[in-house]
């Protein structure tokens, strides 16, 4: 080929490059590549990017693979010091693993869509000195799979440093950045305010402002609280009856929304959605309430306080009765059975609140339901294990509470084994020693 039809043909190339930038967004790294970080901001320093329409990078068949090292990459630097990138895998998808750093063109606050197969975690920073820079920006997004966006809203005008926390398949990042207002880019996510009942609680929502923000959640029951809420999720405690939520009980969705239950979840679509939320997730749950509970068993008075959920409540005896173990659950005590088993007639003056069974020397304590329609809040139940201490003595002398003693023989000398309760496992002793400081 002669020097002019090289000359012709290297104009053409250029020529459709530039057509195919202009009509598709996709960059094209440049013919010659930052040799490191600093020369790929520098160029940025002296010529801020600036789009009408968003730009795309393109990370797959890039023919890259590196891990260890760094290097521009479709436009974009990489820096896969403490990841990994491969673009040279045939299945449509770029790979990278948790560390790898993408440096990401900005100018001002910037819409950035991420196309990933999986739900991806991403800290977005800006480079400069958080310490020295008033303006210093920094988020982490966790994203759902496919395209989604996030706003960038800091004041870079060169670069921002986008670093994955796990490990991801991903196709494009795309940017539409200079100095963007709302309402000035492709829409991606929409604020939704709504309302429905839940069993009677009213829960009022005040949408996200973007997929980086948390939603506001509002109920009307005191009782009923808010564990925790994202831009698309929350969890409740809220009245419920013992069977969990059902569809019926989904009342006054506001907004056009619909509601239903799947996998035990409150499911809220908002209708003809394009954009994201297209759904909000409520994970609900009966709420907790402080109960006690008082019944005697054959003389034993015997009566608990619970004040905190997932605690073990207060638990306290009369004379004649040991509280060994006490858990969220159940409740271990000794008292003198001179040998007779503990059935139902044991079981005397149970508080008005509660309903009692016994199986196997078990005390099985059932709450009743709370109101008129069955809501019944946690604890649900409660049991007591008693064991005959008719022919033990506790505290032995010399033992300011029963717990040394039993801990000392389980840890130490045994050579009086039969006064250790066998009803008493390694496990609960596990738990004796925690709550004794042992």
């Amino acid at each position: 080929m002669s020097k002019k039809s090289k000359r012709y043909l290297s104009f053409i190339l250029s020529i459709s490059l530039i057509f195919t930038s202009l009509f598709t967004g996709v960059v094209f790294a440049e013919e010659k590549a930052a040799d490191s970080l600093e020369s790929y901001i520098a160029q940025f320093e002296e010529n801020p990017v600036t789009t009408e329409s968003a730009i795309t990078y393109n990370l797959v068949n890039t023919g890259s693979k590196f891990e260890g090292s760094a290097q521009e990459v479709a436009g974009l630097w990489v820096d896969a010091t403490s990841g990994k990138y491969d673009g040279t895998i045939t299945n449509g998808w770029g790979q990278v693993n948790s560390g790898t750093v993408f440096y990401i063109p900005v100018n001002g606050e910037a819409v950035i869509t991420i196309n990933s197969y999986c739900a991806p975690t991403y800290l977005v920073q800006d480079i400069t000195n958080k310490e020295e820079d008033p303006n210093y920006w920094q988020n982490e997004m966790t994203l759902e799979s496919g395209e989604q966006a996030f706003v960038y809203k800091g004041k870079s005008q060169t670069v921002i440093k986008v670093t994955a926390k796990k490990a991801d398949y991903i196709k494009t990042i795309k940017v539409k950045s200079n100095g963007v207002q709302e309402g000035d880019v492709e829409k991606t996510w929409e604020k939704r305010d709504f309302s429905l009942k839940i069993n009677g609680t009213k829960v009022d929502v005040e949408g996200a402002a973007d997929v980086t923000a948390d939603a506001i959640i509002k109920l009307d029951d005191a009782d009923a609280k808010v564990l925790a809420a994202t831009s698309k999720n929350a969890s409740l405690k809220i009245n419920l009856p013992k069977t969990g939520v059902t569809d019926e009980m989904l009342t006054e969705v506001s907004n056009g929304a619909t509601a239903k239950v799947v996998d035990g979840k409150v499911v809220v679509s908002f209708t003809g959605a394009t954009v994201e939320p297209k759904e909000f997730v409520f994970d609900v749950d009966n709420k907790f309430s402080e109960k006690e509970f008082s019944l005697k068993i054959n003389d034993v008075a015997i009566s608990g306080k619970f004040t905190e959920e997932g605690k073990a409540p207060e638990i306290t005896a009369s004379e004649g009765g040991n509280v060994v173990l006490s858990t969220a659950t159940q409740a271990t005590i000794s008292m003198a059975l001179n040998g007779a088993a503990v059935t139902a007639e044991s079981i005397k003056e149970p508080s008005a609140n509660i309903d009692t069974a016994v199986e196997d020397g078990v005390v099985k304590i059932s709450f009743k339901d709370t109101d008129e329609n069955g809501n019944l809040a946690k604890p649900w139940s409660y049991e007591i294990k008693v064991s005959d201490s008719s022919n033990e003595k506790y505290p032995p002398a010399g033992y300011s509470n029963v717990y040394d003693f039993w801990a000392e023989l389980k840890e130490g000398d045994q050579s009086n084994p039969k006064r250790l309760p066998a009803f008493v496992s390694d496990d609960e002793f596990l738990t004796i020693k925690e709550q004794h400081g042992r």
